[in-house]
């Protein structure tokens, strides 16, 4: 997705702002982006005063201050022990309806007490992007998407996980997500996924949720 009228030197001023703001040292890479970044995206590292990398409380702070500036923030552990921070404009819309897909063995805390944002120990992987987010996408697809390449779907998601996943866990379920009592649902571009769209919450949704195998 291109940005019209995209400007860098903003996000060099808001990286100069975060580093004011939050007493950390802020390190941006003028010449690197991994692909398939947009280009409008920023790479930095955060530090604390003794050099070391930020906390996630620290970070969280972080992203929703220059949330409410328009802006968002992402995150990857690289070269086993760096943090990069992905820096760039929000890109948001409104969704009534979507799907998520989750470990079929999750499904009894969720019915109870609600989709909760990813952590640690729930997350699929070994990456931290995933912290504090619930991923969604908004096509259902069909059975066999996989196979035929149809990406980004529910059913490409589910039948993906089911064998690229950290608990060896080939269970996985879609989910239908109402979000009517909600009004509407905000949620984010995903830089990581085409297809992909971010929910960012504290606590778990409540909303209607159906079990569509």
């Amino acid at each position: 997705m291109l940005m019209e009228g995209f400007d860098m030197a903003a996000n060099h001023r808001l990286a100069n702002a975060i580093e004011s703001e939050f007493c950390i040292k802020v390190l941006t890479f003028e010449n690197y982006r991994p692909e398939p970044l947009p280009r409008y995206v920023s790479v930095h590292t955060f530090s604390d005063a003794s050099g070391e990398s930020i906390s996630d409380d620290v970070f969280f702070a972080i992203r929703d201050w220059v949330f409410r500036m328009g802006w968002d923030l992402s995150r990857q552990l690289v070269f086993n022990d760096t943090v990069h921070a992905y820096l760039y404009p929000a890109v948001r819309e409104y969704v009534s309806l979507a799907y998520h897909v989750t470990r079929t063995s999750s499904l009894t805390s969720i019915l109870v007490n609600g989709l909760g944002p990813g952590t640690k120990d729930r997350c699929n992987d070994n990456r931290i992007d995933p912290h504090g987010n619930i991923y969604i996408t908004t096509t259902l697809g069909c059975i066999g998407d996989r196979g035929r390449e149809n990406l980004g779907t529910a059913h490409w998601w589910r039948e993906h996980l089911a064998t690229n996943n950290r608990f060896g866990d080939p269970d996985w379920t879609i989910l239908g997500l109402d979000f009517s009592s909600y009004g509407k649902m905000q949620v984010h571009q995903d830089i990581w996924s085409a297809s992909g769209r971010v929910i960012r919450t504290r606590e778990p949704l409540k909303c209607s949720i159906r079990i569509l195998g």
